[in-house]
């Protein structure tokens, strides 16, 4: 803060002022303000200083500034900075008055002053002038009895003023003054809660009773306690030797529906006052209770020392709990109730009349330890009993004097016990009464009315008398059973009876006639009842029997097994003659939606069936769909029958259904085969290694699972051999030639067989499939077995589908496959044979003139065949064991794209000459269609070493010629020329054997050929 401080020149001259500053640092003075130039002050003039006030504190300063001129004593100017004392209205002494001993009167947050058992808060506070703020002090006693601490509150400028804060804690105090009637003691035997501090018991009640006892509780403390009372289920767990009851922790169930129950429920416990309670004891069944009533005071502080440790740690809110502070153990018992009649049973002797009101009194006391309310049951099915009076009250200790009624209304004897309902009480009270009753007695003078046998349309009448046997007149009434109408579902009954009703006089007579006519064939039996006033009824049985030829199926519905399309199928079905009339047959056409496409026949189709004859009926039924038959019947017409008898018939109608199997690997064709389900997991495999030009056959056996008989039909889709004519084909079957007997060589059976294969292949496809037999009847239930052979001329591999069309099934496709491997080519001058043909050259001198040897390849196959050629020397002590192979693009490509190859020389004198298929050399990289710009390798086991062109060998071999590719026609032949150069021999050699030989590796050089030859 700043203030200014102005200096006055009260002399006649001009006058120069000095300003010394205070010594103080709070204090400094800034320049001063003159009226004039030099700092002169003129006569009555002044100059002004500015004081700058900066406290380092709220504290009290005092300091002074000197003013010194030339011609007077130096000017003091004091200077004093303060503020004015402090007045707060707290009071000296503040009492917190009465707290629980671990409880809390005030909250304590951050910033409080904590000194056990008080806490003031804020611990710092500002205030401004006429401003207040609210300090809250905190008590939480740790030890019962009265606690007092000082606290002193310093000011900013030092100002010190004491406050004295007290407060009493107190321990809860609950004690159980009086209770109605004392508290109770439990006995030597007596199991008891084990946390229980009193026992109250109630004397035995009735159920549904009620008895309160009164309690005075009282709080010794001055501290107001909220409560609430809670009833749980006793805890009966026995104390361990060694323990104290208070050493036990208790485990508490609460009883959601007691009998017990206290007023007030909840509320507050006033300071150092005594409180009423009223317990209540209701009980409702028949046994003993035993509960736990507990005095639950509500937010009970927890202990001192977990209060303490939150306010250390600055926690502003403390945790309550609910705490038990009375556990009074009640018990009581139910008893029932105790009733008593006098006398227990009312028996009238001998026979009263009926609708006589016969009187008899007897008491009821009540024994009981509360009143009874008692409602009487009244009686009027067998006769009717009434009490008086019917319901009312009796007080305990009482008895109450009854009246009994009782009216016969049927004749007999009646024994009945009449209940008298009490209220709240399982059992009712029962009197025993027996009592006896005589009316009108009537007889009919037949046992039973027999009407015979009618025709429908016939009346018959029957007769009969009815006498009293009383001296009584008798009201009587007769009518048919209506429990026999209702088991014929009839409202009308179809007799006539006259008199139907009629009083008799006493000991008289009557005489009924009963007349009955029926349209319809039905036995009846049934009973007419005698309904006499007051009396006994009496039954009198009638029987009539109405008949027309009657006849049934004794099974209306035929199951057909087994049924195939158009194949008759037979059943049996029995008609039977149910009266003992002659009844008159006629069978009918089908009915049903399938009709139209089913024909039946019965044998016999019409007829006469005896009274209770029993006839068996052949039925035929030939259906010409397949599968089920819904709806399908056939009418029978009985003679005067209105309505006919239907025979249903039904049954799986099954198709054409034929399986194809294969036999084992061994031939066997047994029931042990290998039978596949779906034609798709059929194969028939020829083999992997066929040889070429061998004859390899295989079994395809069908089976027909019906009675249905088919033809069928197989053949190859390719891969079909040429039908030869049929005396070719008898001539030239194999089969045959084998039957054949006579002077035949095997020379002429095996040139007959080949002549049979060349003309199966003269299709020039490579192989041919022959099957046998090809076409035919596959007849019901059949098992045969197609023998298929296959003929081949040509290596290669070969699939193809066997088409079996059999009736009007879809045709099904067998996949076949075989794979032959062989050379078809062979030297002219030798013929096939199995054995690599040798070519010697002889022995020649060193240096000297190539030697040629010419032969002539064979290609008997009708595709025409590509020779790409090799040659090899055989050294001696080879130990290479692989050769490595690289090709670049096809290696062996199209015949036009194929490049110019020279021959070249070798050195062999011998010369084995080789045809290998596939065509690649012991390789396994497959020729392609197409030429790619690829490079291949490819290993194969090592032959010897390959000759290349222009490529002189070592000195111990000699040059043969290698020829590049050769196509040799099919169906024609090709010659092959070989040269043999021998080298000069290099000294000391005198003499070299030279071997080697050439392979040719096969291939189709025609793309068609390709595809034909892989199937």
């Amino acid at each position: 803060m700043k203030i200014t401080v102005e200096l006055q020149n009260i002399t006649s001259t001009c006058h120069r002022v000095r300003v010394i500053p205070p010594s103080t640092s709070v204090f400094a003075i800034g320049p001063g303000k003159f009226p004039g130039k030099g700092g002169m002050i003129a006569p009555g003039m002044t100059c002004q200083y500015t004081v700058q006030f900066v406290p380092e504190s709220l504290a009290d300063y005092k300091d002074y500034i000197l003013v010194e001129t030339p011609v007077s004593e130096p000017l003091l100017i004091p200077i004093q900075a303060k503020r004015s004392p402090p007045v707060l209205t707290l009071p000296r002494i503040i009492d917190c008055g009465f707290c629980l001993v671990g409880g809390i009167k005030a909250v304590a947050t951050l910033g409080s002053v904590i000194q056990d058992p008080f806490g003031i808060y804020p611990a710092v506070f500002e205030l401004a002038p006429g401003q207040s703020t609210t300090v809250q002090v905190v008590f939480f006693p740790s030890l019962p009895g009265v606690s007092q601490q000082t606290y002193t509150i310093v000011c900013d400028n030092c100002q010190v003023n004491d406050v004295t804060v007290t407060g009493v804690g107190q321990l809860i105090a609950l004690e159980l003054l009086h209770v109605t009637g004392g508290e109770s003691s439990s006995e030597s035997d007596e199991v008891t809660d084990v946390a229980a501090q009193h026992l109250i018991r109630f004397d035995p009640q009735n159920p549904h009773s009620t008895t309160q006892k009164f309690m005075l509780i009282r709080n010794s403390t001055h501290v107001e306690l909220p409560f609430y009372w809670q009833i749980v289920k006793p805890n009966l767990q026995p104390i361990v030797p060694g323990e104290t009851a208070h050493s036990v922790t208790p485990e508490y169930n609460r009883e959601t529906e007691s009998v017990f129950s206290l007023s007030p429920k909840q509320g507050v416990l006033l300071p150092h006052t005594d409180h009423d309670f009223t317990l209540t004891y209701t009980p409702q069944e028949l046994k003993i209770y035993h509960s736990v009533i507990q005095l639950v005071l509500r937010d009970i502080p927890e202990s001192p020392g977990l209060v303490k440790e939150r306010m250390l740690q600055n926690i502003p809110e403390y945790t309550a709990e609910d705490v038990i502070a009375l556990d009074i153990e009640v018990k009581g018992s139910t008893e029932p109730f105790q009733l008593l009649l006098e006398p227990y049973a009312v028996i009238i002797p001998g026979e009263s009349f009926l609708g006589v009101k016969v009187r008899r009194t007897f008491k009821m006391w009540n024994n009981s330890k509360s009143l009874i309310k008692y409602t009487w049951e009244n009686i009027t099915d067998c006769a009717i009993m009434e009490v008086e009076p019917l319901t009312g009250v009796i007080d305990r200790n009482k008895y109450c004097e009854f009246e009994l009624m009782i009216t016969g209304i049927r004749p007999g004897c009646v024994s009945h016990n009449l209940q008298c309902q009490i209220q709240h009480s399982a059992e009712p009270v029962v009197l025993h009464v027996e009592a006896a009753f005589k009316g009108p007695l009537l007889h009919i003078s037949v046992p039973s009315l027999r009407l015979g046998l009618i025709k429908p349309g016939e009346t018959v009448v029957g007769t009969f008398e009815i006498q009293n046997l009383c001296q009584l007149p008798a009201r009587w009434r007769m009518q048919e059973s209506q429990a026999c109408l209702a088991e014929r579902n009839e409202e009308v009954s179809p007799f006539t009876i006259q008199p139907s009703a009629e009083e008799i006089p006493p000991l008289g007579t009557c005489s009924v006639s009963v007349q009955y006519m029926s349209l319809l064939c039905q036995r009846l039996h049934t009973v007419l009842e005698l309904e006499v006033e007051n009396g006994e009824r009496s039954y009198l049985p009638v029987s009539v029997e109405v008949q027309t030829p009657q006849a049934c199926l004794i099974s209306s519905h035929l199951q057909l097994t087994e049924m195939y399309t158009g194949i008759p199928v037979k059943a049996t079905s029995k008609l039977f003659n149910q009266t003992r009339l002659p009844a008159k047959y006629s069978w009918g056409k089908l009915i049903g939606s399938q009709a139209a496409f089913c024909s039946a026949s019965v044998t016999p189709a019409s007829g006469i069936l005896a009274p209770n004859e029993e006839k068996e009926l052949c039925i035929e039924l030939t259906a010409n769909i397949t599968g089920e038959l819904k709806g399908l019947a056939l009418s029978c017409c009985i003679e005067d029958v209105t309505e006919p008898l239907f025979l249903s018939i039904s049954g799986e109608v099954k198709g054409l259904h034929v399986t194809y199997s294969v036999p084992c690997e061994g031939g066997d064709t047994s029931d042990e085969r290998k039978t596949l389900q779906s034609p798709r997991d059929l194969l028939l495999d020829f083999g992997s290694e066929v040889a070429l030009k061998d004859i390899v056959k295989r079994q395809l056996i069908l089976t027909n699972h019906t009675a249905i008989s088919a033809p069928f039909k197989l053949e190859a889709v390719y891969f079909t051999g040429s039908s030869p004519t049929p005396e070719q084909s008898i001539s030239l079957s194999s089969n045959y030639l084998v039957k054949r007997r006579g002077p035949i060589t095997k020379h002429a059976a095996k040139r007959a067989q080949s002549e049979f294969a060349a003309a199966m292949l003269s299709h020039g496809k490579g192989v041919a499939f022959h099957i046998q037999p090809s076409s035919g009847t596959l007849q019901a239930f059949q098992q045969l077995i197609i023998e298929i052979t296959a003929y081949n001329n040509m290596w290669g591999e070969y699939s193809d589908d066997l088409v079996c069309k059999v009736g009007d099934l879809q045709p099904t496709l067998i996949p076949m496959q075989m794979t032959v491997k062989g050379c078809p080519l062979f030297l002219q001058m030798t013929g096939p044979q199995t054995q690599r043909p040798i070519i010697r050259f002889g022995t020649h001198v060193s240096g000297g003139c190539p030697v040629f040897r010419s032969f002539r390849l064979n290609n008997p196959t009708p595709f025409d065949i590509r020779l790409d050629w090799e040659t090899y020397n055989q050294e001696e002590d080879d130990k290479k064991l692989v050769d490595l192979l690289m090709l670049f693009e096809d290696p062996f490509p199209p015949k036009g794209m194929a490049k110019n190859r020279t021959a070249s020389t070798g050195s062999n004198s011998e010369i084995v000459l080789g045809l290998d298929q596939p065509p690649i050399p012991r390789g396994s990289i497959h020729p392609a269609l197409q030429t790619t710009d690829e490079v291949s390798c490819c290993s194969y086991d090592s032959a010897g070493a390959a000759e290349h062109w222009g490529c002189l060998c070592n000195p111990r071999q000699l040059q043969n010629r290698r020829l590049s590719l050769q196509v040799v026609p099919g169906g024609g032949s090709s010659s092959v020329r070989i040269s043999f150069t021998p080298h000069v021999l290099p000294e000391p050699v005198a003499e070299v054997r030279c071997d080697g030989f050439v392979l040719g590796f096969m291939s189709l050089d025609d793309e068609v050929s390709r595809v034909l030859q892989q199937g």
